[in-house]
């Protein structure tokens, strides 16, 4: 496994600890707020899910934390997520 795919599965295990998030959803945030498209996470081989689920999954983290939540940033802007309820 590439250092790309190992810093998306930490990011995914932080994600998995302070959201109410399931762990594949994470998996596809942290694979999301690294730049890669629907397809891109799609195509990952552990990743395991198909293009559709990638894209329902992030319209719905979407629309539970808001649209910056599933936008690429930078590393030094990966931090907490915050449901939109609570915004």
């Amino acid at each position: 496994m590439s250092d790309e795919h190992r810093q998306a599965q930490k990011r995914a295990q932080y994600l998995n600890r302070t959201t109410e998030l399931d762990r594949g959803k994470c998996l596809v945030l942290a694979y999301s707020e690294r730049g890669y498209s629907t397809h891109g996470i799609a195509n990952i081989k552990h990743v395991d899910v198909t293009q559709p689920t990638v894209k329902q999954w992030l319209d719905e983290i979407a629309e539970a934390y808001g649209i910056l939540a599933v936008m690429p940033k930078v590393p030094d802007d990966r931090g907490d997520i915050t449901p939109v309820s609570q915004q």
